[in-house]
């Protein structure tokens, strides 16, 4: 994971010592004549004098992807210790968990997600590329954001365990695609000699996403009692409250990413190649 971030960075500072030199090749080459509406910007300067044409969310849209990515990655440990507790009842033969898993089920549910994440990385940056970074990053939430749902909402009957499975994929590649559009959108609109080190900012939030499904639990624990043998109804209302959550992170970034632009970076390359 450290080596995943230390690439972003790097790849960021590499991005941002190429983009003036681009934007102002383009505006040069007569390809791109800047404008009040749609100015170009260098050096968080407009070419042409204007003012950036719409408010820039892509701070916020950073901080909630990391802190969303940590949370969904962290949300499963801490759900799978409450449906099924027998680690903590080893020498009571009698006991019943809620929620019995196998090994291989266990295994299984905390792979899977990172299983998504590397296929996340692999098409979202391209995605970014083709259709626009905000759109795929819309694209990327939705899918983190229908996972997520559906780990709360359709994880119902005597398959728990397998529909859970294909959720978790789903959010994997929801939150692997993050990674590289979210350091993207957030290098692109910033200053070329800040831009890592906005970056780096928006990946802070990993931590207290990281936290934040032990926190979720804990209150979920005091809301509701914790019994030795707690009926299923209280176990599935607390699982589906510390998975559920990861959805709003997501559905938040969709909201953002509708009054977020693309960079004039990006569009001034689109239209290079064009």
């Amino acid at each position: 994971m450290q080596a995943i971030k230390t690439s972003l960075i790097l790849l960021t500072r590499r991005r941002s010592t190429r983009r003036e030199r681009i934007l102002r090749d383009v505006v040069t080459a007569g390809m791109v004549q800047p404008s009040a509406e749609a100015p170009l910007l260098v050096n968080g300067k407009s070419l042409s004098g204007g003012s950036a044409r719409a408010r820039d969310w892509s701070a916020y849209i950073s901080a909630l992807s990391n802190l969303s990515i940590q949370y969904n990655f962290a949300s499963i440990a801490v759900a799978l210790a409450l449906m099924d507790d027998s680690q903590n009842h080893k020498h009571d033969p009698s006991y019943v968990p809620a929620y019995p898993r196998t090994l291989a089920q266990e295994s299984l549910l905390k792979s899977l997600v990172f299983a998504g994440a590397i296929c996340g990385q692999l098409t979202m940056g391209y995605a970014g590329d083709v259709w626009g970074r905000r759109n795929a990053m819309v694209l990327t939430n939705f899918l983190a954001f229908v996972g997520v749902l559906g780990s709360a909402v359709f994880t119902w009957g005597g398959h728990i365990y397998e529909i859970l499975m294909a959720c978790r994929f789903l959010i994997g590649v929801g939150v692997g695609g993050k990674y590289p559009l979210s350091a993207t959108m957030r290098s692109e609109a910033c200053a070329a000699e800040t831009s890592a080190y906005e970056t780096a900012k928006g990946f802070f939030w990993q931590t207290p996403g990281a936290m934040l499904p032990y926190v979720v639990a804990v209150l979920a624990l005091q809301a509701y009692g914790r019994e030795e043998s707690p009926p299923v109804e209280v176990v599935s209302a607390e699982f589906r409250l510390v998975l559920g959550l990861g959805a709003a992170p997501a559905f938040l970034v969709m909201l953002l990413c509708a009054s977020q632009q693309d960079s004039e970076e990006f569009l001034a390359l689109q239209r290079r190649r064009a």
